[in-house]
This record gives structure tokens, C-alpha cells and sequence, in this order.
């Protein structure tokens, strides 16, 4: 198969586009599919460069992809059919089998079927965001949230601070599809679109004044935090008079000198096989739940960048290491 191949971490001119790369055999309960799109997140060009999360070169990288089942393996349910079109957040990428290639192995429990109501482009731009999103402020290891059930006025207050990445717009959503009152953060030109997709309160960051203009909309009663981008000031929004929780997905330490009141959550989507609790939770509630939300149209791609083939995978992830804002970046195979 063609593959864009990482034979030894470094430089993003490093990979190689590869003809002849062996094709992999899904073991039993895994399926192989035939890539037809795969998205590009900060975390690719991270593993490239640093060799974060990869046991071994050389490599197929990759965790966004949508495509067409086209072998299973003995042991994969009657619910899953060669042909089917599915999408995942692929932890394979970090073992050999990620969806920088023409085929990617997928475990059956991570797989969800395409929605009619996208394409598999728009399809690859959301199982990292969503998952990352659903483990940050839904699930035990981060904030906790409840989905459903009363809440009182603190209590549905959310700030997501860098609301316009990936994971920040998949936030929001979740967030105003679940019923709470969402706070974001966002440049000035981005606003309008931010309350399209249901904030209450958007902010800009770069404003001196953010974190007095937060803390005063809050009532001073702010308790839970999402920081997608990473940004010391996020700190001082929080709640000093009971226990206020923030999820960071830009850290691997705790901030040093905290006050006590504030709960500190670590996630990782990168080491999600290493967590089988937290693989469970994911996998067995919160997909189906992530293709209702998306089926109802509550929870919505983002704008794409499309680029075209596995040679271009490359300055795809070039695009994406010099930033962009409210847009995902996707390739798509020939």
C-alpha cells in the first residue's frame, strides 16, 4: 500500500512516501479499512517531531480517519459489514497502523458507522475533538459533568478558553446540546460565529481585562474550566470558595502553587489504551452518543482545508503546525 512512513522522529521532512508498505492483517476483533479521509491534529506533527506515544519505527501515524471496512476480523460482530463507511479516534497510530496510509487497522468497539448527513471528510474532522471533549468534562478522569439532571446556576456554568480549535468548537457544542451555559474565549472576528453555535458569553483573549470581565459574569463563582490551548491566565477565573475543576489537554504537569479549591484533570487521548476504564467509557457511551449528536445536527463539523493525497500529508501537517483557527485540516486519498 502507499503510506507516508516515520522512520525515526525529527523533522516533518523526515517522513517518506512510501509505494510497497505491507498491508496489515486485522486480528480478531479489528477490522481493516480503506482511508478515505484523515484529519490533522497538533498531536501529529508532535509525534513526528518529539516521538510522543509511539512504541516503535518505522511507522504509519494518524488517529482521524474515516473509510470503508474492507476485511474484519474473526471475531468482529454481525453490526459491521465490509462496505460500511465508519470513522474513529484511532490509537493505532502509535503502534504501526495509523491513518497516514491507503489502509489502517481499527479496533470493531472504536468504529461508528457514517452518518447520512456528512461526508467522511467532515466525518474524520471529529472522533479526536469529541472523544478529547467527552474525557475533559464528561468522564470520571476530568470535570465530571452530568449530561442530564438539574443544575443549579454555578453548576451550568462552563468556560472553554481557545473555543475556536478543534476541541474547543466540539465543546461548545456538547456543552449547548447537554443544557449548560457556556463561556468562551476567542479572538474578536471569531465571535459571532461562536454564538452561532449557542455561547452565551464569548470573550476576547488578548483583551487585558478578560479575566476580571469572566470572573464577573461568573459571580466570582466560576467552577469549571476547559483550557484547549494552554494559557496561565485561565487560573485566576476560577472560584476561590469551593471546588472549582479545570481540564487541561496542553499539559503533562499540574501548575505548581495552586490554591487548595482547585481540582487539576490531566487528559491524555494519546495513552487511552492504557486506561481500560476510560477506553470503556468512551467507546461504549459516548460514540453512540457522539453519532446521535452529530445525526440530530447538534453537533457540527467545522470548516475544512482540504488537501489531496498521501504525498501531501506532509505540508498538510506543515499547515497545521503554523496554526489555524475554526478550520480543521483534512486530507483527502486519492
Amino acid at each position: 500500500m502507499k503510506a507516508c512512513v516515520l522512520h525515526q522522529k525529527g523533522s516533518i521532512d523526515n517522513l517518506r512516501i512510501e509505494n510497497d508498505y505491507p498491508i496489515p492483517e486485522p486480528s480478531a476483533n479489528q477490522i481493516l479499512i480503506k482511508v478515505l479521509a484523515t484529519a490533522i491534529n497538533p498531536v501529529d506533527w508532535k509525534m513526528v517531531e518529539l516521538g510522543i506515544f509511539i512504541k516503535g519505527y518505522p511507522i504509519v501515524i494518524g488517529c482521524d480517519v474515516a473509510g470503508e471496512i474492507v476485511k474484519k476480523g474473526s471475531g468482529v460482530g454481525n453490526h459491521l459489514k465490509v462496505g460500511d463507511v465508519v470513522f474513529s479516534y484511532n490509537p493505532l497510530g502509535g503502534v504501526g497502523y495509523g491513518s497516514f496510509g491507503t489502509y489502517c487497522l481499527m479496533d470493531q468497539e472504536a468504529a461508528t458507522k457514517l452518518p447520512d448527513n456528512i461526508t467522511p471528510e467532515q466525518a474524520s474532522t471529529l472522533p479526536v475533538a469529541a472523544c478529547t471533549t467527552f474525557l475533559s468534562l464528561f468522564a470520571p478522569e476530568g470535570c465530571n459533568l452530568l449530561t442530564t439532571g438539574p443544575r443549579n446556576e454555578d453548576e451550568r456554568n462552563v468556560l472553554i478558553w481557545g473555543a475556536t480549535s478543534s476541541v474547543g468548537l466540539a465543546a461548545v457544542q456538547m456543552l449547548v446540546a447537554f443544557g449548560f451555559t457556556v463561556l468562551a474565549t476567542a479572538s474578536e472576528q471569531h465571535h459571532v460565529y461562536l454564538r452561532s453555535l449557542g455561547v452565551q458569553h464569548v470573550f476576547n483573549y488578548k483583551d487585558g481585562g478578560v479575566v476580571d470581565q469572566i470572573k464577573q459574569v461568573a459571580n466570582n463563582r466560576l467552577l469549571y474550566v476547559f483550557d484547549t490551548v494552554g494559557d496561565d491566565k485561565i487560573l485566576q477565573t476560577l472560584s476561590r470558595d469551593a471546588p472549582a475543576h479545570i481540564s487541561f489537554i496542553t499539559r503533562f504537569q499540574v501548575p505548581q502553587g495552586l490554591p487548595s479549591n482547585i481540582i487539576c484533570h490531566l487528559i491524555n487521548l494519546g495513552s487511552l489504551y492504557d486506561r481500560p476504564e476510560s477506553k470503556n467509557i468512551l467507546f461504549r457511551e459516548f460514540t453512540p452518543r457522539m453519532f446521535n449528536l452529530i445525526k440530530e445536527g447538534r453537533l457540527v463539523p467545522p470548516n475544512i482545508e482540504l488537501f489531496h493525497g498521501i504525498e501531501n500529508i506532509p505540508n498538510a501537517l506543515k499547515r497545521q503546525k503554523a496554526g489555524v483557527s475554526a478550520t480543521k485540516i483534512v486530507v483527502k486519498l486519492n
